[in-house]
């Protein structure tokens, strides 16, 4: 190993070949700049003067006899800013007299980066901002974590374990007998109370208590949790009795509706309103009958901010798919989404919708009888792969267990006709493959679903990229937030261009997509909304610092 003398002879002689105007070329040991440089890489470095660096430049500089290759952010009087890709926080400030050329070329086994090619340019300076607005949040996060977070984390093993052991409509004698074992120890009720509420379980936690000795559990404990279960009954009977005049209103204009998440899988799958809440009624129409929906539904007294003659004509999008009505009843608003593509995100999903195929979708669809109407539902393997991909979309990434759980009792819904080859062929051919198989892992690992071993080994993803392992390392420790799955997104995305893409496109959305998100017009739309929007996006951060 070098000394510290050493090192600092080999700088010196190294920056000597570099201000002489010669094009050096040396093998990157370092994950510092993973994935764009890995360990093995070489890269050509090129003299340069601090004042000529641009935002975004990948430079060398030398500090105590160590070689850095980061990328330049950000230039003060009398020093320089980095970063490294793989890194978490900003680099400490350097004198830009330790700086000893930039890079200019890339050499990997396989192809040659140009950095000097306009569109390089270009994805560094976006990397650059976006680099120097997270590293900024991020330190402004380490630094309240100190304040907020600094109390040694609580552990809730037991309690974590009886919410995961509730979150299914039947128990076996060896759950049940787990449950009562649990129940006769020391718990923190305190805790459970918000645990189940925030992982939209209260319904069902309260319906399989009932089953035990009532005496086990305090009865606040159990008032609160009957209040809450009432409540989430009376308000899914009142959708379910709206969603029935929605679909008679369809039936009788001719036009086939589909329904979607709540509606169906407390009428379907829970088989009892007060198990699972739901927010508002969705369905699916043929974007052809868009027009003919709209004119029925205002007929029952709806209306919607959208301009709905925008999406007869226009392609899928690759963001939103969908408008949003609502119907004043009394002091109740009733909301309605309706829907003419399973994929709906504000976050760019080109990578998946596109290869979506909803006219298959349609086909395939099964006739039901859901609030004594006639309707149609997904096919039970499109629907197992839309569940996994609405459990993955950014503002939910997994942060509730109900998500889990409604796709664990699909599968025991439809167990003896489940085509699993079909999840399995679709799931590819919607490159949603890696979707499906990080939902049925977790639901087969957490709540103990009995899914085919190769089932998962066929879905299981033959080489994670950088994106992906932190996504799946957050996961495997249980720590999920909305915001989280852009990890996974961005893996979904292949090579720098496609990248540099979706991140370009996910803090700048087209003009119809933020009219869209804000229920205005374009010509109302302004640079306010794209700072909300900007602020949005940046709402995950100080929680993944804290989880890291």
């Amino acid at each position: 190993m070098l000394n510290s003398t050493t090192k600092e002879a080999v700088a010196h002689l190294l920056r000597e070949e570099i201000t002489s105007g010669k094009e050096v070329s040396l093998k990157v040991a370092q994950e510092s700049m993973q994935p764009l440089i890995n360990p093995g890489d070489r890269v050509v470095v090129k003299d340069c003067r601090a004042e000529n660096l641009i935002p975004g430049d990948i430079i060398l500089y030398e500090k105590e006899g160590t070689l850095y290759t980061h990328r330049f952010l950000y230039r003060r009087e009398l020093s320089l800013l980095t970063k490294g890709d793989n890194a978490l926080f900003l680099d400490t400030p350097f004198p830009k007299e330790q700086l000893l050329g930039k890079i200019i070329t890339i050499k990997k086994k396989s192809r040659t980066i140009n950095l000097r090619k306009r569109s390089w340019r270009i994805i560094n300076s976006v990397l650059a901002i976006l680099f120097l607005i997270e590293g900024l949040v991020l330190g402004i996060a380490r630094k309240l974590k100190r304040g907020l977070f600094g109390h040694a984390k609580i552990q809730n093993d037991l309690e974590d374990r009886l919410i995961l052991l509730c979150a299914r409509t039947k128990l076996d004698k060896e759950i049940k007998n787990r449950i009562k074992r649990l129940l006769g120890r020391r718990l923190n009720w305190d805790y459970l109370l918000k645990k189940a509420e925030r992982e939209g379980l209260s319904g069902l936690f309260y319906y399989n208590l009932k089953r035990f000795d009532e005496k086990i559990v305090p009865p606040s404990i159990m008032e609160t949790l009957e209040e809450r279960y009432f409540n989430i009954t009376s308000r899914n009977l009142f959708f379910l009795k709206e969603l029935g005049r929605v679909l008679k209103a369809f039936k009788e204009a001719g036009i086939p509706a589909l329904v979607l998440k709540g509606t169906f899988l407390v009428e379907e799958i829970y088989k009892n309103p007060g198990l699972r809440s739901m927010s508002d009624i969705d369905l699916l129409v043929k974007r052809k009958d868009l027009l003919q929906a709209h004119e029925g539904l205002k007929g029952l007294g709806y209306t919607t901010t959208y301009n709905y003659l925008d999406y007869i004509e226009k392609p899928i999008s690759g963001y939103l798919n969908s408008l949003f009505y609502y119907r004043k009843e009394k002091e109740a608003s009733i909301p309605l989404h309706i829907h003419w593509h399973l994929v709906n995100s504000s976050v760019p999903n080109h990578m998946f919708s596109s290869r979506i195929d909803m006219d298959g979708i349609w086909e395939e669809a099964e006739k039901i009888k859901i609030a004594d109407r006639e309707a149609l539902s997904l096919a039970p393997h499109h629907l197992i792969i839309y569940l996994s991909e609405h459990a993955l979309r950014m503002k939910h990434s997994l942060d509730r267990l109900i998500l889990l759980c409604d796709i664990s009792e699909v599968i025991e819904k439809y167990q003896d006709r489940l085509d699993w080859k079909r999840i399995i062929k679709d799931s590819f051919m919607f490159n949603l493959d890696r979707m499906v198989y990080y939902n049925l892992y977790l639901v087969k690992k957490l709540l103990g679903r009995k899914i085919p071993s190769h089932i998962l080994k066929r879905l299981e993803p033959e080489r994670l990229g950088y994106f992906e392992k932190k996504f799946v390392s957050f996961i495997s420790r249980n720590r999920r937030f909305p915001g989280l799955s852009y990890l996974l997104y961005l893996s979904l995305n292949r090579g720098p261009l496609a990248k540099g893409r979706f991140i370009f496109r996910t803090f700048f959305p087209p003009r119809q997509v933020m009219a869209q998100r804000n229920n205005i017009s374009r010509k109302n739309l302004n640079s306010l909304h794209y700072l909300r929007h900007l602020r949005e996006v940046l709402g995950p951060l100080p929680k993944l610092t804290h989880y890291l």
